[in-house]
């Protein structure tokens, strides 16, 4: 199974002027080549009158898809500036584009590397940088007299409810990261004195911040990406 890696949440933008020149960064997470290709696509349609318009993408665990351009600018000072600082932060998955509007004066070569470079920083922040993390668990359903009783045990355990449906029963699903499972395993049949059947969750990257992957902005199971098999 593949591990972890650092990509974005969202998508998001951010925007900083520098001499008098405006830089718009663009930041989303991707889940193929075609989307970070059509991520490019869709900026380039909203600043068909900028000066320049540098993409950047990267997808794959060991970034076998990759896309750069300096778009106009002095060689080595926009694109791959941009790619060198993703990589080095170990983020994956990941488009990013950055948008110029000139204003008058000119940076320099250093003064483009590091004006691209922020703006390509802050459209990361402004989306989220959020570790995936691969997990399983197992999914169970227990009376309603006990939820409470699991969820403030939980608290202090590195194990997380990341889905649950209040039927005539409580069905939940809880996970942990992968070295823990034979422990999460124990600690369910203790808790439930072995009298409920705990079904076997398929391994999947979950999206932390932190560390953590409670809290509302993280519980969404059903944006989970499965983990490859290969």
């Amino acid at each position: 199974m593949k591990t972890n890696y650092l990509t974005v949440y969202q998508e998001a933008e951010a925007e900083f002027v520098e001499k008098k020149s405006r830089f718009i960064g663009y930041a989303t997470p991707i889940q193929s080549e075609a989307e970070g290709a059509a991520f490019i696509d869709k900026i380039h349609s909203l600043h068909k009158q900028a000066t320049h318009v540098v993409p950047v993408y990267v997808y794959g665990g060991n970034y076998e898809c990759q896309r750069y351009s300096d778009d106009g600018e002095p060689s080595g000072t926009a694109g791959i500036p941009i790619l060198s600082m993703v990589k080095m932060r170990n983020i994956k998955n990941i488009a990013i584009v950055v948008v110029r509007y000139f204003g008058g004066t000119k940076l320099g070569t250093g003064g483009l590397v590091r004006a691209y470079t922020h703006s390509a920083q802050l459209a990361i922040e402004a989306a989220i940088l959020i570790e995936q993390v691969p997990m399983s668990g197992y999914c169970l359903t227990i009376d309603y007299t006990k939820y409470g009783k699991l969820q403030n045990e939980l608290e202090a355990r590195p194990y997380e409810i990341v889905s649950q449906e209040f039927l005539d029963r409580v069905e939940i699903e809880v996970v942990a990261r992968l070295e823990s499972q034979e422990a999460l395993r124990a600690y369910l049949l203790n808790f439930t004195q072995g009298k409920e059947v705990l079904s076997e969750l398929r391994s999947r990257f979950v999206p932390c911040k932190d560390g953590q992957v409670n809290g509302d902005d993280f519980l969404l199971s059903e944006e989970w990406v499965e983990a490859s098999k290969n």
